[in-house]
């Protein structure tokens, strides 16, 4: 079995490319990326720039972020075995071309877990399988896909029962299922055929109620702001240019709050294409990590009146 540190061949040479690449902050995973190496404090934790991570099993991950010590804890929860990252800043403006070069570079010296620039390719990946090419273009324009067929999740039911139920008497429940289930209508493609294996509703507890991931990513998140519901929202372009901000996620995305309640005027036009055209490219980028969690009753009744 392979030991919970990396082979020392394996972390010398990473380090020394590292170094060599231009990392300057060299991280431990286990004080949770706090600190650099001396101890020193890690200044750079909230600079837009490259990470660089190492498992212990010898893989790889390069990646950018505009906030790389939430971005490394994101990363944490889907590869638990990073044991050690390095980072170096870079200008906005620069993080694409320092990112693609750095990606070439890593990989030719460990395997990567990054899927490199498959978002940015036209080679087939597992998503041209369920929705394919042209159907793709079709839903980017502004066209409509069948919902495909719904299967029997009867173990995820079963586990995500009592959440849901609690989620029903929620003194905002009703407007929260609503606007999942529209969302979930309007942006997802093939909803049914893609729903666990490209991306999953999750319940969440106390202010967060329930959030849409696709891939590795979140795209919508319903909150209670007061006596109503916020929704936050991920497109691929800066839609609304005063609300908009930068998102800490690797494929680039702009971030969009909009009361819950106006959600179905809001999702619409340039606004709902720019949702797609994110949600496209991340399934395309990677299949969904965190579909253990899944609740299928938020979802099935996309054809009711609520919906």
């Amino acid at each position: 079995m392979k030991s919970s540190r990396p082979d020392q061949s394996d972390a010398e040479r990473w380090r020394s490319l590292a170094r060599l690449l231009g990392f300057s902050d060299f991280l431990s995973a286990a004080d949770g990326f706090k600190s650099c190496e001396g101890p020193r404090p890690w200044v750079n934790a909230r600079q837009p720039g490259i990470y660089f991570w190492l498992a212990n099993d010898g893989q790889a991950y390069v990646g950018q972020s505009i906030q790389p010590r939430a971005r490394l804890h994101q990363h944490m929860k889907a590869h638990g075995d990073i044991v050690q990252a390095a980072f170096q800043v870079c200008a906005l403006d620069k993080l694409d071309r320092l990112e693609a070069q750095l990606v070439e570079r890593a990989g030719e010296h460990f395997p990567l877990r990054n899927i490199k620039l498959a978002v940015s390719t036209a080679s087939a990946v597992p998503f041209d399988g369920i929705v394919p090419p042209e159907e793709q273009a079709a839903f980017l324009a502004g066209g409509d896909l069948p919902v495909g067929e719904w299967r029997d999740l009867e173990q995820l039911a079963r586990l995500q029962q009592r959440k849901f139920e609690q989620l029903r008497i929620h003194a905002i429940g009703d407007e929260v299922i609503a606007a999942a289930q529209l969302f979930v209508k309007r942006a997802i493609p093939r909803p049914a055929d893609t729903e666990v294996g490209f991306w999953s509703a999750t319940i969440r507890s106390s202010g967060l109620l329930m959030r849409v991931n696709v891939g590795q990513q979140e795209v919508f998140t319903i909150e209670r702001r007061g006596r109503t519901a916020s929704a936050r929202i991920f497109t691929a372009d800066r839609v609304d240019w005063m609300r908009s901000r930068r998102s800490p996620y690797q494929i680039r995305s702009f971030e969009t709050r909009v009361r819950a309640d106006q959600l179905a005027e809001w999702l619409i036009g340039k606004r709902l294409l720019s949702c797609r055209n994110l949600i496209i490219q991340l399934m395309r980028h990677t299949q969904a990590l965190n579909s253990a969690s899944h609740c299928p009753q938020l979802v099935r009744e996309l054809h009711s009146a609520r919906a």
